[in-house]
């Protein structure tokens, strides 16, 4: 499902060679079929005062529960590990050769973002569909997303243009965005945001 909010003269900006499986709509906010929010822009209250998060390459960080950052920076060659559970971030930055592996693939894991982000880290879990149930990244700032590497998850951005530029293949989640741009070769697989309860979970 890819979703355009809340302008209805726009349209997918769909490159030639990219492809999306489900439907591609474009709704006024009184016609999108699913809670995602309400018509305010939200902020993250005192983002200013929180730590800063650099996972350095070679380095494995896990992050789960409810835990606030004001930046978020995952070098080149470091893992970052997300738990089940609520991130807030300010900033996001995952540069080129990072990896980010679910520990817990299919719990509900969100990000709630109010800033800048860069996202270029490779998903190292085999089961993306699986992956894409359970995460959510929200972003509560105006701007530009850029998603590179490979990607599974609901985004919600609707003050942000949205690219997914430079994915590998596939990509599979739902999207919600001012305005989405898909690069070439790229096919989406739609999987709404369904997290797996926990006395679901072996």
């Amino acid at each position: 499902m890819l979703g355009f909010l809340p302008m209805a003269s726009i349209s997918p900006d769909i490159s030639q060679s990219a492809s999306v499986t489900g439907e591609t709509a474009v709704r006024n906010l009184g016609e999108w079929p699913y809670v995602v929010s309400d018509n305010a822009h939200h902020s993250l209250d005192g983002k200013e005062n929180w730590a800063d998060l650099t996972v350095h390459a070679g380095q494995t960080f896990t992050l789960s529960g409810n835990a606030s950052y004001r930046n978020l920076k995952v070098d080149a060659g470091a893992t970052l590990k997300l738990g089940a559970g609520a991130i807030r971030v300010g900033n996001i930055t995952m540069e080129s050769g990072s990896k980010l592996e679910f520990v817990n693939p299919g719990r509900e894991t969100v990000i709630i973002a109010d800033g800048n982000v860069i996202w270029r880290a490779q998903i190292v879990n085999s089961d993306l569909q699986t992956v894409a149930k359970g995460f959510k990244l929200i972003e509560y700032a105006p701007g530009n997303i850029h998603i590179e590497g490979n990607w599974a998850g609901t985004i919600h951005a609707r003050w942000c243009d949205l690219a997914l530029e430079r994915i590998q293949r596939n990509a599979y989640g739902s999207f919600v965005a001012k305005k989405i741009y898909l690069g070439n070769g790229l096919t989406i697989y739609r999987v709404h945001f369904s997290p797996i309860p926990l006395t679901d979970m072996v």
